[in-house]
């Protein structure tokens, strides 16, 4: 706690923070040079998140606003999305370069052999 600087800056930032929740305290961490939020709790200040940006500006109070507790069903029903989504992009990954292989052979093969029946002749 001693590498923490409370942070008021000139757009209010920490003040409109409170608007989005009373206990939400803006703090730099010297130790990491990272803006993070802490809030009260029993009576103590506790971890709350870290800005994922470099300065405090609107994304901030966004960000505080997306992360609420309240919104957790929400985050989680966007995490599991995100996950089905990047799943079916792998399988599509897995599946296609096969296939773009094996149509580059077939073409390879249709350009240069000739099938009649059981037998394949080489086309000069």
């Amino acid at each position: 706690m001693e590498n923490l600087v409370k942070v008021k800056d000139m757009f209010m930032i920490y003040q409109r923070l409170k608007d989005i929740d009373p206990s939400y305290t803006l703090c730099f961490n010297k130790e990491n040079f990272k803006y993070e939020v802490y809030c009260f709790k029993n009576g103590k200040l506790e971890y709350a998140f870290t800005s994922p940006y470099d300065s405090v500006d609107n994304r901030l109070l966004l960000y505080a606003k997306r992360t609420r507790i309240e919104r957790i069903d929400e985050i989680l029903e966007e995490i599991e999305e995100n996950n089905d989504k990047l799943c079916k992009d792998e399988e599509e990954i897995k599946t296609q370069k096969p296939k773009a292989k094996l149509e580059s052979i077939i073409n390879y093969l249709k350009k240069r052999w000739k099938y009649e029946g059981y037998r394949l002749y080489f086309r000069s």
